[in-house]
């Protein structure tokens, strides 16, 4: 998460908040604003102190801020963050009378892993793929993906991201002159610079000159006749012969018009008209001019992102794709760039789930349409599948590795297992799986879990309850959550491992009541079950152990096992219990 903060002469030191859970902090830049407004100031370095405080010790730092091409980037080295619960940072204004300094950090390590970025880095870095095109469903953290990669490869790329879906209430028409405004306030963001050349006066005079010479002979000889009383009635002749003049040309330019002047016409026409397939108006060769710039002084390949295309108007869809991709900025390109996407930029990644757009095009064009042919021409190689499943797999894995040397691991253990399934199940999204780690206390999970089986024997806190309580806030009833596990599990082809076992005893004896070591019984699906409701030191709960099929009164069954229908079943109740 960004945080940032405002320091003044009056508030000269600010304590810096963090996730004592996971300690991190990384500092992004420092601004200056005076009167609200952002500044300059002759200052190359801007120093601060860095004052750390833990329960045993303190220790304080200095820290050095050094001018860069926006704001002020930071020159040394962040100390890492060990058992430290109070951060505090402080500058001396004595330098900085009448200004405010803003200080933008992060305090979330996160970082996708590096597997996932290999086969992506390997993807963008084909010179052949020059258009891009990134799939996966709704939700399932392409952009977020995105914005991860780039920002490890920030010293290779130079990115400009738009979301057509912004601005999809705009025309059909309107709606690319939204997206090369979006382009170039992101350009002069970067310090693109404009071209602005001075002339001498002499120089412009020539010019002028060579351009209107009737104008110019017409005003001497007015002025040579005015000067003359005599002569004064003269200067409506010329009026008269410059009029005559204008008709000449008018009709020598009709008469001797061919077939090249038209055809030459109409093109420029097409180029000059905004959202044609050809256009390459006057903006669109400025965005070309600052982003062949931008190569130039940063020695970067520039990108271009254009975002969440499936959720747009299907005619803006097809329009955008057609304009942006399928033409070139320019038949004549110069060193071999036939190639060229448009604007110039190196890249191009179009970011859409494929499904989702092909059933938008056959929705449009019909069933018979041919969906694949028409949409190969909008990437250069293969289509990028980006699999968020694997991701946050490994994602959460790296989590339980970052926790299990802090607190209790079988707390985190568990929780693991209940949210690797439902990332398998694509019940939770990679999003979501951020937002969970980013936010979910596993030290109060413990805390819960132990202060509730203290408070009485006949409380039984189930070992997932506060895990499918916090998941409930990602779908805002308990109708919607049932609804997604019942469709995403049972009718899942997704194979369930030994987990299935593990999770399925823990959700069975929270919805039981009985006592510690005895008998308790529930219905699941059509078999009567008996079992021991027996306290795990493994899992620092209670699981149902010893499984039996009650068949009638004296006759019982060894349990064969939980399916994929008992778990969702169990999970349903334990749902209906929170």
């Amino acid at each position: 998460m960004k945080r940032n903060l405002i320091f003044d002469e009056t508030n000269s030191s600010q304590s810096m908040s963090f996730n004592e859970e996971v300690p991190f902090i990384k500092i992004l830049h420092l601004n200056i604003f005076k009167d609200r407004e952002e500044v300059e100031i002759d200052n190359d370095v801007i120093s601060a102190k860095l004052k750390f405080i833990s329960i045993t010790s303190q220790g304080e730092y200095n820290l050095e801020f050094k001018k860069a091409k926006t704001g002020y980037k930071l020159n040394s080295n962040f100390p890492e963050l060990k058992n430290n619960h109070t951060v505090s940072l402080s500058f001396d204004f004595s330098d900085f009378k009448g200004y405010e300094l803003e200080l933008v950090y992060e305090d979330i390590d996160y970082k996708l892993p590096s597997e996932a970025y290999k086969e992506f880095d390997d993807h963008i870095k084909n010179k052949f793929n020059r258009k891009i095109f990134l799939s996966a469903p709704f939700g399932k953290g392409k952009s977020t993906f995105l914005n991860n990669f780039f920002e490890n490869k920030k010293n290779e790329y130079e990115v400009f991201k738009v979301f057509p879906v912004n601005y999809s209430i705009a025309s059909n028409k309107d709606i690319f002159r939204y997206i090369k405004v979006d382009v170039l306030l992101q350009l002069i963001s970067k310090g693109v610079t404009f071209d602005k050349e001075e002339f001498s006066n002499s120089l412009l005079a020539q010019q002028f000159a060579i351009n209107n010479p009737v104008s110019i002979i017409k005003s001497l000889l007015k002025i040579g006749f005015s000067l003359n009383k005599e002569t004064a009635p003269l200067t409506k002749v010329v009026d008269e012969v410059e009029d005559l003049f204008q008709k000449f040309e008018a009709f020598e330019s009709n008469i001797q018009i061919d077939d090249f002047e038209k055809t030459k016409n109409y093109i420029e026409y097409l180029y000059e008209e905004e959202g044609s397939i050809f256009e390459d108006d006057f903006h669109t060769q400025l965005i070309r001019q600052f982003v062949e710039q931008l190569e130039v002084e940063n020695e970067k390949e520039t990108v271009l992102i254009i975002d969440d295309l499936d959720r747009m108007d299907p005619e803006h869809i097809f329009r955008i794709l057609n304009v942006i991709s399928a033409h070139y900025d320019s038949y004549t390109l110069e060193d071999n760039k036939e190639f060229n996407n448009k604007f110039g930029f190196d890249k191009i990644i179009l970011v859409a789930d494929i499904n989702n757009l092909k059933s938008i095009y056959e929705h449009r064009f019909g069933k018979n349409a041919d969906f694949d042919g028409y949409i190969n021409k909008f990437y250069s190689n293969s289509i990028f599948k980006f699999d968020s499943n694997k991701v946050g797999q490994v994602l959460l894995q790296q989590l339980y590795d970052k926790y299990r040397d802090r607190y209790n691991n079988n707390d985190y253990y568990r929780s693991l297992k209940l949210m690797s399934l439902f990332n398998n199940l694509e019940i939770l999204s990679l999003r979501q799986i951020i937002k969970l780690n980013n936010n979910f206390s596993f030290r109060q999970l413990s805390n819960d879990l132990n202060k509730n089986f203290e408070k009485s024997r006949y409380f039984r806190l189930g070992l997932y309850t506060p895990i499918l309580d916090y998941l409930l806030d990602f779908y805002h009833t308990k109708e919607n959550f049932i609804k997604i596990i019942d469709i995403n599990l049972r009718n899942s082809r997704v194979q369930l491992n030994e987990s299935i076992e593990f999770i399925c005893k823990n959700l069975l004896a929270s919805i039981t009541s009985t006592f510690d070591e005895k008998i308790g019984s529930y219905t699941l699906g059509e078999s009567k079950l008996e079992f021991k409701h027996v306290h795990s030191a493994f899992a620092e709960g209670f699981m149902a152990e010893e499984i039996k099929v009650l068949i009638n009164d004296d006759t019982k069954e060894e349990f064969k096992g939980f399916t994929r229908d008992d778990l969702c079943d169990l999970l349903i109740e334990n749902i209906k219990l929170l």
